[in-house]
Order: C-alpha cells, then sequence, then structure tokens
C-alpha cells in the first residue's frame, strides 16, 4: 500500500464522517452553523493527513 493509496483511503475516511453530520438548525446555534460550515474541509484534510501517515508506515514496514 504506498502513501497515495493511504491518502485516497483517508480522503474517503474523512469525506464520509463530514457527510454523517447532520443538519443543525442554524438560528438555534450559529457556531454549530460555523463549525458545520468548515468541518467537511477539516475533516477531509485531517483524513488525508491520517491516510496518508498510514500509508506512509504501511509503505516503510513493506520496504524492510
Amino acid at each position: 500500500m504506498s502513501s497515495g493509496g493511504g491518502g485516497v483511503v483517508g480522503l474517503v475516511v474523512g469525506m464520509t464522517m463530514a457527510a454523517s453530520v447532520g443538519p443543525v438548525d442554524w438560528r438555534l446555534d450559529p457556531v454549530s452553523h460555523m463549525f458545520l460550515e468548515l468541518a467537511p474541509y477539516a475533516f477531509t484534510i485531517a483524513g488525508a493527513i491520517v491516510g496518508g501517515i498510514v500509508g506512509l508506515v504501511f509503505s516503510l514496514n513493506s520496504a524492510r
């Protein structure tokens, strides 16, 4: 598993997590609204980073 593959897996996981965040009533909670606006980006970036690290570990382990 290359680091590229890990990044793709991380992206999918991040997007799935972002998609699973349900809608919130914006009027009741503007802070949650702001967070949910940014959540898809945050989850996607975090997923890509984690996936890249996992992929790197896998490729290093298989190289040895």
